[in-house]
Formats: C-alpha cells, sequence, structure tokens
C-alpha cells in the first residue's frame, strides 16, 4: 500500500469488505452511512485525490495492466501443451525457466501473479493445498466471534494472498518471508485452540 501499488490497494480493499461481511457489519444501517461518511472524507483527502488519479491513469494499454492479463494467455498455453501438468505442475522453479525458453509476446520475464505461478510449478493439486492452509484458514478466524489475535493475523495472510493476483508475493524475499512466517504462525494458533477445545 505504502508503495503505490494498485494490487496492493485493491487487495486491502477487498480484505476490509471481506472482514465487514464476515463481522456483520455491513448489514448495519448506521454502519452503512458511518461508512458513506468515511469514504467520502477520504476520497476528498490528498491521499485520496492521489488514490483516484493513480486508479483513473490505470487503463488496458497501460504495460503493468496488459502483462497481468498476457499471462493467463500465456500459462493456459503451457498447460494446453502438456494437460497433466495442470494437476501436479511441473516442479518448483519452472515458470523461471520457461519464461527464458519461452518469453511472453511482450518480453517481461516474470508472471506477476503468485497463483498462476503456483499452478504452473506445484499444479493444481499443490495449489489448492496451500489455498486451503491459508485462504480457507484466514475465512475461518474471521468467523470467530469477539476480538482475536488471529483474526488480524488471518486480514493480513488473506490481503496478501489476495495481492498475490497481481504480484508475485510469495517468492518477494521482503512480503513472501512474511506471508510464510504469519501463515505458520496462525496454523499453531488454529492447532493449539483445537488442542484445548478437545
Amino acid at each position: 500500500v505504502l508503495t503505490f501499488s494498485r494490487g496492493a490497494w485493491l487487495s486491502s480493499l477487498a480484505t476490509l469488505l471481506i472482514f465487514l461481511l464476515a463481522k456483520g457489519y455491513i448489514v448495519r444501517l448506521r454502519f452503512i452511512a458511518i461508512l458513506a461518511i468515511l469514504l467520502l472524507c477520504f476520497y476528498f483527502s490528498p491521499i485520496g485525490t492521489y488514490v483516484h488519479m493513480r486508479l483513473s491513469m490505470t487503463s488496458i494499454n497501460d504495460i503493468s495492466v496488459s502483462h497481468r492479463l498476457l499471462m493467463y494467455e500465456w500459462a493456459t498455453e503451457r498447460w494446453l501443451k502438456t494437460p497433466f501438468t495442470f494437476l501436479i505442475g511441473n516442479g518448483v522453479g519452472y515458470s523461471g525457466e520457461e519464461l527464458v525458453n519461452s518469453p511472453p509476446r511482450d518480453g517481461l520475464l516474470v508472471v506477476d501473479n503468485v497463483w498462476l505461478t503456483m499452478l504452473m510449478e506445484v499444479g493444481l493439486v499443490g495449489t489448492a493445498i496451500i489455498l486451503a492452509g491459508q485462504v480457507l484458514s484466514s475465512l475461518k478466524n474471521l468467523l470467530i466471534k469477539g476480538p482475536n489475535c488471529s483474526q488480524w493475523i488471518a486480514l493480513s495472510v488473506l490481503s496478501l494472498s489476495i495481492d498475490g493476483l497481481t504480484f508475485e508475493t510469495f517468492f518477494w524475499e521482503q512480503v513472501g518471508i512474511l506471508i510464510w512466517l504469519l501463515t505458520g504462525v496462525l496454523s499453531t494458533m488454529n492447532a493449539v485452540v483445537q488442542n484445548n477445545n478437545k
């Protein structure tokens, strides 16, 4: 968010909406009015004006957007050549090698979508396991009643996972270490809660 990444802004907004829905705040009329006022204040603030300007510059012709869309086509071409690998993947590091051996039309050698990268490298099976461990575990924690430390960790993991649609979240060292660490902490906290409930 601090780097003015549009993907990070959108993932933060999506995470906030998921949190508000999970907690039942959005259905309260009084809350909707307060939220509308806060959004208007943000929109007319200097930061809100800058965010609006950055988002209004976004177009399909923007290399940042067109490359990310192109990568869906590029990855699909790989799966159509060897459909079985869609299920089990080609091994960790495959996407980097394939980018060099068969670069996309725009010549950028990055997938910029962690979920596409994972589908190519560990397949649908591996990606589903990771999704279940991170995203579903995070959503489960959000539904717990009352304030809970694990909910804030879950929100962070969920936001970083959504941001992975526009960024190589897991493989960029600074963010990757954080998301895997938070996922481990969240899993441990869930295991402790389950053991205490037995």
